[in-house]
């Protein structure tokens, strides 16, 4: 891409391959995406920073591709450039060669490039958060936008993560919430537990981003969510319906129902 001014390839030989707010979906190992916080970028190469700034955040855990855990940006690099923007450099190799409080100079390495985390292949993923909402970086890519501290927002878009121990889906056609909890193999009441926003769990659109939770598949729920607190309580009380016993069973109650049912349910058991 000839028009970059500030680099983030060494090579100086950047070209991108997804652009920012890019209209895509991605499924890898089940799990789906859609939209874009950042640029992706090619070839294989060291990343540097376009920018001076300090490395506020290092992640170098992830060996490779990781779905549904939690790591779907892989190994990264945060550069404060100062109070209000931050770059973020995504799906790097393992093997950091930066700290975190270390002061780099425009054009210092940063990482190598990889393909850790949600990633389909190696690339990076850059972004500029400004004030921790994601803008798109090619207008200072291309030297029109400069981070300083007066500089005007760029229209932003978020992209929050998803919740703790779970991943994405995205409604198809035909989909409804009962048949996205039997693709999964997951009683509806957890489904809908993992879905809060979702009022009314047979009105979902195409399009929309489902969060599927993981849960192990050794903690089947035994039934669906159809039996009272008091119900439950006395199954588990003569050791039955395939409850078990904690730690386990609190998960299954959660999943079941929900955290305050799981309370309900305890609080009546503790008086038996």
């Amino acid at each position: 891409m000839s028009n970059i001014t500030n680099n983030v390839l060494e090579q100086k030989n950047e070209r991108v391959t997804s652009y920012f707010g890019a209209n895509r979906t991605i499924t890898l190992q089940g799990t789906t995406i859609n939209g874009h916080s950042g640029i992706d970028f090619v070839p294989e190469g060291w990343i540097i920073t376009p920018e001076d700034g300090e490395v506020i955040s290092v992640k170098d855990s992830v060996a490779g591709v990781s779905v549904g855990t939690g790591n779907d940006f892989g190994n990264y690099v945060h550069l404060r450039v100062n109070p209000r923007y931050v770059l973020r450099f995504c799906h790097l190799k393992q093997g950091a060669i930066v700290k975190v409080g270390q002061k780099l100079k425009k054009g210092a390495r940063v990482g190598y490039m990889g393909t850790t985390g949600f990633s389909t292949g190696i690339h990076l993923h850059f972004e500029i958060r400004d004030n921790n909402i994601a803008i798109d970086p090619l207008p200072y890519l291309e030297g029109k936008l400069k981070l300083t501290a007066t500089t005007a927002q760029v229209p932003p878009v978020t992209e929050p993560p998803p919740p703790a121990n779970t991943s994405r889906y995205v409604v198809v056609a035909g989909d409804t919430m009962t048949k996205i909890a039997e693709k999964f193999k997951l009683q509806l009441g957890a489904l809908a537990a993992a879905n809060p926003a979702i009022k009314d769990i047979n009105k979902i659109n195409v399009g929309q981003v489902i969060n599927i939770p993981n849960i192990p598949p050794t903690l089947v729920v035994p039934t669906p969510p159809q039996k009272s607190a008091q119900q439950v309580a006395s199954e588990i009380w003569r050791g039955q319906g395939g409850w078990g016993n904690d730690p386990g069973r609190k998960e299954k109650l959660i999943a079941y129902g929900g955290a305050a049912f799981r309370e309900e349910v305890q609080q009546l058991l503790n008086k038996m």
